[in-house]
C-alpha cells in the first residue's frame, strides 16, 4: 500500500505563535483555526488553495 496523500497531521510545538507564523508567514499556509478550547488552544492551517 502507497500513501498518496495526508488528510490531517498534528506537529506538537511548544511555542504555537511561532509556529504560526513560520507555517503562515514563510511557507504560505493559510490559517484555518485559531481557537483558544479553555487552558488549550486549537490551531489549524492548511496550504494556501489554489
Amino acid at each position: 500500500m502507497n500513501i498518496t496523500s495526508v488528510r490531517l497531521l498534528t506537529v506538537p510545538v511548544s511555542d504555537q505563535d511561532a509556529a504560526k507564523d513560520f507555517y503562515a508567514g514563510t511557507l504560505g499556509f493559510e490559517v484555518v483555526r485559531d481557537q483558544a478550547m479553555g487552558p488549550v488552544r486549537w490551531l489549524q492551517l492548511a496550504p494556501a488553495a489554489r
